[in-house]
């Protein structure tokens, strides 16, 4: 939750993954230093890109890990901070969605449905407060370690810092159903993707639409890779 609150101070999250190369510690490479220096970093945790051999086969010359960090720092200064392993980097920018993760434990029963029901139909209405009052009442009558008590406090949480999404407030209240994290992929893919930029290619004399198609085709493309690559940060992020 502090990650989605310093979004909404205005910050910008990147997911940083650094895989340095095996062979790093005979370039002179330090990657434990280099991760460590990363400007404004919120979390890190190292991760090992293979499983690891029992312990007589084991090289301690050999880097087999990568290190995946949150940071608010912008992106000039991350690549700065990494202009000396640019191919060792990946730097995504991470919506503020992603960190819409309710977590607990999943025990259900029908009241779920009904409050459901009715904070759908308060949504619809446009009765905000009272959304707000039904998600507060039910809180309240629940136990804090539930996954529901965890969704209702972010959907509070999504009242009073992005009322205006209602597309957002209305898929974590649907989550409620399933008691499962949203895929929040779909919806920050279209608010966030911008179409790439007209591919070089000299127009043939013939009608627009062939040139038509290439942007769209280029613009597919585009949509699938970034999409492949927000579905996978938003999968992880509910993994740790």
């Amino acid at each position: 939750m502090a990650a989605f609150k310093h979004a909404q101070a205005g910050d910008t999250l990147h997911w940083l993954a650094y895989t340095p190369i095996e062979e790093c510690f005979f370039q002179g490479d330090d990657p434990f230093f280099n991760a460590r220096q990363t400007p404004d970093m919120l979390w890190c945790r190292i991760v090992a890109n293979a499983p690891w051999p029992v312990l007589a086969e084991l090289d301690a010359y050999r880097c087999v890990i990568e290190f995946q960090l949150l940071t608010t720092a912008p992106r000039a200064e991350l690549l700065e901070q990494y202009r000396y392993v640019p191919d060792q980097v990946a730097i995504v920018e991470v919506a503020p969605l992603f960190f819409v993760i309710p977590q607990g434990d999943p025990n259900g029963g029908p009241v779920y449905e009904d409050f459901v029901a009715d904070a759908l139909q308060h949504l619809a209405a446009n009765h905000l407060p009272a959304l707000k009052q039904a998600a507060l009442t039910m809180l309240h009558l629940s136990n804090p370690e539930l996954w529901l008590s965890s969704a209702l406090r972010w959907l509070l949480v999504l009242l009073e810092h992005q009322p205006q999404d209602r597309q957002a407030l209305r898929t974590l209240i649907e989550s409620l159903r399933s008691l499962r994290p949203p895929d929040w992929t779909a919806q920050t893919l279209a608010v966030t993707l911008e179409p790439p930029a007209e591919p070089a290619i000299t127009p043939a004399p013939t009608p627009a639409p062939r040139g038509a198609s290439v942007r769209a085709c280029c613009l597919v493309q585009h949509a699938d890779r970034h999409g492949a690559r927000c579905h996978s940060i938003n999968l992880l992020l509910q993994h740790i």
